[in-house]
């Protein structure tokens, strides 16, 4: 177990030591805490799905998420946290992010494997704040 206390929190450095021992070979992994548990020789690629604020927002207020656990994912992938976290930590030239907003989880897959194939350039960054540009928008967003 890579849990800390009866908190449920992962404890990363835990989390990463595992994979290394359980993993040979080539492998998919994925993961929010993938950028805080591996290390950047660990990874050839790495591809963060993404998805709008707005939808993002809607996904999770079906599921009956609480409040604050809708404000703050829908904060973190406004300002791109695991994307960012995934650069620092793999660098630039690794790290390549992928629109899910809109595609059915089979088209999203056969996608990523296509982009995961390839080692052509790397697409651009998305940034939703370009979107959210006024103090209304941000709070239309945020509210619930």
């Amino acid at each position: 177990m890579v849990r800390t206390g009866k908190t449920g929190e992962v404890d990363p450095v835990r989390l990463g030591n595992r994979i290394r021992e359980e993993i040979r070979g080539r492998c998919v992994l994925f993961g929010h805490l993938i950028p805080y548990a591996l290390e950047e020789q660990d990874v050839a690629r790495v591809v963060v799905l993404r998805c709008n604020p707005r939808v993002l927002k809607a996904r999770l207020k079906s599921r009956s998420y609480p409040r604050a656990k809708v404000v703050e994912n829908v904060e973190a992938e406004l300002i791109g946290v695991i994307a960012a976290d995934s650069e620092e930590s793999f660098g630039h030239t690794k790290v390549v992010e992928f629109d899910n907003s809109d595609a059915p989880v089979g088209e999203a897959a056969a996608k990523v494997a296509r982009l995961l194939s390839t080692r052509k350039g790397r697409p651009d960054s998305l940034d939703w704040l370009r979107s959210y540009d006024s103090p209304e928008k941000l709070r239309s967003l945020l509210a619930l």
